[in-house]
């Protein structure tokens, strides 16, 4: 949990992972799926703005944290899709493309 989001992990993701001890959730641009459906962590966001660069489409996710700020989210779309800044969109993050890191910075998944 954090930057205005909320992940329960797999079994296969937290192995390893003692309980209550903090982890730092990495993926790639092009590994979020935007839009519902398909394996992985469901999160959504407010587009907060959007990148045309020919065969892609680069959106900035706003996610809202309380106590801590805003977080922007960069992710690859395709370059069809039709989003409006302010509009909410769901995001997929595919269980198979993330990444935990301790608090170090050390990757700890996959290993």
């Amino acid at each position: 949990a954090g930057n205005g989001m909320s992940v329960a992990l797999p079994g296969a993701l937290s192995a390893g992972v003692a309980p209550g001890r903090a982890v730092t959730l990495g993926i790639r641009p092009e590994s979020v799926g935007v839009g519902d459906g398909g394996d992985g962590a469901a999160v959504s966001g407010s587009v907060f703005a959007t990148e045309p660069v020919g065969s892609d489409l680069f959106l900035d996710v706003l996610f809202q944290e309380e106590h801590d700020g805003a977080r922007l989210f960069k992710v690859r779309a395709r370059p069809d899709l039709r989003v409006r800044v302010g509009e909410r969109v769901p995001l997929r993050l595919p269980w198979d493309d993330l990444y935990l890191f301790d608090d170090a910075g050390d990757r700890i998944h996959p290993r």
